[in-house]
């Protein structure tokens, strides 16, 4: 939800960022940002292929129950 975030403020954190980690930790804090987003994505793949599985269970059951 970044509707109400402009350029100015973007600057602004990634000057705090900078400042507070240093410019030798923020290629570690990229690197940290993707596995976790990789982990995020790998999860909801997860859970659409299991509710998938679970949907196809029911339809079966339904079916069978006829």
């Amino acid at each position: 939800m970044l509707l109400f975030i402009g350029t100015q403020e973007l600057i602004i954190v990634g000057i705090v960022i900078l400042v507070l980690f240093g410019s030798k930790e923020i290629p570690n804090i990229v690197k940290g940002y993707k596995e976790v987003k990789k982990v995020k994505d790998d999860i909801t793949t997860d859970i659409v292929k299991e509710t998938k599985i679970i949907k196809d269970i029911k339809d079966l059951s339904n079916t069978l129950k006829k």
